[in-house]
């Protein structure tokens, strides 16, 4: 694999966990939102508010975790 591939598919991870962590509701009035968008009720934020910590540190892992192995990547280019 080259530098120009590994750089474009490390962008690409960043980018896809950067867009999904945007878009994932991050507070309750933001869930509240979402729900009301959705057609859903109150009693479907109770149930979903559990689920929100979680996943806010499933997205913050996925995160470091693409921007580690893009760094470690790129390093690795730079010294060959």
């Amino acid at each position: 694999m080259n530098a120009k591939c590994a750089c474009r598919t490390g962008s690409r991870a960043a980018f896809v966990t950067g867009v999904l962590a945007m878009i994932a509701p991050k507070c309750p009035l933001c869930l509240a939102g979402y729900l009301a968008f959705l057609g859903l009720g109150g009693a479907a934020a109770r149930s979903i508010a559990p689920f929100l910590l979680p996943m806010a540190i499933v997205f913050l892992v996925a995160s470091v975790a693409m921007f580690g192995i893009y760094r470690a990547k790129s390093d690795r280019v730079r010294q060959s």
